[in-house]
């Protein structure tokens, strides 16, 4: 943002615009009418905006924030390398002896989402957040070529034919084939109707299935061109899908916990696979065909049994979701990529853990974010997030302050006509109370927002983040939704986060600590103890407070937490505590210990120092029309 004596100067950027807004600050009356009162007002103006919209814009920011988290993994064809991508734009290349990375592709994209290696292993194919999709060379690290339609649309998957000459994508609502040989489109496959999640090819290369949140699945006769076959899977969104080893079996996650098995040639449901303890995210079939693995929006990897249709292995390590899943070509080894910013390998026959791989950026050394360390004005700003709903109320507080101070210039001239001393000084101040009320305003709220979140640790009742500590050390935290939310450890977490991790050396091995809980709907605090619910799928359930599929009992003093299954579970335990189990919802248990005497302060602040001006401005004009009548009646008394 620039300014000068007439104009602001407002450049918005992004990936791919760049906006110029140019606002100019007109007089706020024409002087002519109201001579050195008019030019002082417009002055004013101009030198309010100018302080208030620096402090509400936010500063170019230097700072780099890395959020961790693998959202994708691949094996090599020859199973010596493991390509994992995640939201630090890195395509990373990881030798699976020693565990090291060995090469590392900056995506010109955000957010990785998928990642896939040709047949031949000679190239990477990558989709991302931001709509691109990127070919990339192994050998020599480089960026081959660039795909993107320009649709705004995350790439959720990308896939390689068996025979390594087409690449296809899901994007938006379409599919599209590209051809690696002549270096061009193929063709868009169009029939969802709603977000295309996942893809696979068959393993002769004949069909590709996708699957979307239009709840369907469907298979397409990539070769033929014939219109695709559709499976209705009744489920509100397919996360992943993949062919099993012999082309004759699809299996398909989606957000209901549930596995479905289908007959491919029949298009048939075999059965559907129960059990899982939440959302089906990732799926791939042993090269064998008799064991089929899942990742879930949890922690655990569930090993299924193809033929018996039974889970025969839940594989435990991880501490947040498994975004991502793959065999290696022999089948021996299953890599697997989640949020908790670790890679894992594991033994298919005996299920260990061999090896976790932590995902710690360029030279190994574990990623943290960078924050500046801002000064008393960068911290006033960051106080204060800009959106713009504070642009918005403050240019109309300040048209309000406008508005107010014409109707007591036309207002105060009236009353005090016919006063001949202090009447010029009257009307200038009963102008300029309004712009003082609405700068005093601006200061309060700015002053309360930084004691707020910098020393009180809670939300600075602006954007959308509800925030504060509770008595027993821990803290509530809601974005964009009051209907669930966080509660973590504000002792050990500067940021809300429900898990910590410990680099361990020489070992070498990151140890995950969880101690919160996420998805929490109801709350009850009871000394050290928080009895609660959650919905392990509340962002599906929005609006349905009393939605909950688990129940808990945490231990404030060491972080222990315990799980129960039905709601009588945790009565029990509350009773054995002495305690009446009263759940009350969490924005409930939000309001009772968000407010303080700091913001009942800051409401005195606000509002008695403009009521005590406006009170002294009435009494001034008072006394002028009290001496104005003296004067009147000292003049028509007799001599």
């Amino acid at each position: 943002m620039a300014y000068d004596e007439s104009r602001f100067f407002f450049v918005f950027e992004s990936s791919s615009k760049t906006k110029l807004w140019v606002f100019k600050v007109l007089p706020l009356v024409p002087s002519r009418f109201f001579g050195k009162i008019s030019s002082v007002c417009s002055s004013l103006i101009r030198t309010i905006t100018a302080l208030l919209l620096p402090l509400l814009a936010c500063p170019p920011c230097t700072a780099q924030f890395y959020s961790p988290g693998v959202k994708c993994v691949a094996f090599s064809p020859d199973g010596k390398v493991i390509a994992s991508g995640g939201f630090d734009n890195k395509i990373k290349l990881w030798e699976v002896a020693s565990g090291k990375q060995v090469g590392s592709l900056s995506c010109q994209g955000s957010g990785l989402c998928a990642v896939a290696f040709s047949p031949d292993g000679k190239l990477i194919a990558c989709g991302t957040m931001s709509d691109t999709v990127e070919l990339w060379d192994v050998s020599s690290e480089k960026e081959l070529q660039c795909l993107t339609e320009h649709s705004e649309a995350w790439i959720h998957s990308v896939a390689f034919s068996p025979d390594g000459n087409t690449l296809a994508w899901g994007e938006g609502k379409v599919i599209n084939l590209w051809d690696l040989v002549s270096a061009k489109k193929m063709k868009c496959l169009t029939g969802h109707s709603d977000q295309v999640s996942a893809i696979a090819f068959s393993p002769d290369g004949k069909t590709l299935a996708s699957g979307s949140d239009d709840k369907t699945i469907k298979l397409w006769p990539v070769l033929s061109g014939r219109k695709p076959r559709t499976l209705n899977a009744s489920s509100p969104c397919i996360l992943a899908v993949a062919f099993s080893p012999d082309g004759r079996m699809l299996a398909n996650g989606s957000c209901e916990k549930t596995i479905k098995l289908w007959d491919v040639a029949s298009g048939k449901e075999v059965c559907s696979l129960t059990g899982a303890a939440e959302r089906i995210i990732s799926l791939a079939f042993n090269p064998d065909g008799k064991t089929l693995v899942s990742g879930t929006g949890d922690k655990y990897i569930d090993v299924w049994d193809v033929a018996t249709h039974t889970s025969v292995r839940r594989l435990t390590g991880h501490s947040n979701w498994v975004d991502a899943v793959a065999f290696s070509h022999d089948g021996k080894t299953l890599v697997s990529g989640s949020r908790d910013d670790t890679i894992r390998l594991w033994d298919t026959v005996s299920g260990e853990m061999l090896q976790t791989i932590a995902n710690r950026g360029d030279g190994g050394q574990l990623v943290a974010p960078i924050v500046p360390k801002p000064g008393y004005m960068e911290g006033l700003r960051n106080a204060i997030e800009f959106n713009y709903k504070v642009m918005f109320c403050a240019i109309l507080l300040l048209i309000m302050a406008a508005v107010c101070a014409v109707i007591l210039l036309a207002g105060v001239s009236f009353l005090t006509r016919g006063a001949t001393k202090q009447r010029t000084t009257v009307i200038l101040a009963a102008t300029l109370l309004p712009f003082g009320c609405f700068m005093w305003s601006a200061a309060v709220f700015e002053f309360q927002a930084a004691i707020n979140k910098t020393v009180l640790n809670r939300d600075p009742l602006i954007g959308e983040i509800c925030q504060c500590p509770l008595p027993n050390g821990y803290a509530l935290f809601m974005c964009d939704v009051t209907e669930y939310g966080m509660l973590y450890n504000q002792k050990k977490h500067s940021d809300p986060s429900v898990s910590r991790m410990e680099w361990k050396e020489p070992s070498g091995h990151l140890e995950v600590q969880t101690d919160g809980v996420e998805n929490v709907r109801k709350l009850q605090l009871f000394g050290p103890y928080v009895f609660g619910s959650s919905d392990s799928a509340a962002p599906d359930h929005r609006l349905q407070i009393d939605k909950a599929d688990s129940y808990f009992v945490l231990n404030t003093v060491n972080d222990q937490k315990t799980e129960f299954a039905p709601v009588e579970e945790l009565q029990r335990e509350a009773t054995k505590r002495g305690v009446r189990l009263e759940l009350q919802p969490i924005y409930a248990v939000y309001r009772h210990y968000r407010f303080t005497w700091f913001d009942t302060l800051a409401a005195i602040l606000l509002f008695v120092p403009p009521f005590l001006s406006f009170s002294g401005l009435v009494w001034w004009i008072r006394q002028l029309r009290k001496n104005r009548r003296k004067e009147i009646h000292q003049l028509s008394a007799p001599d």
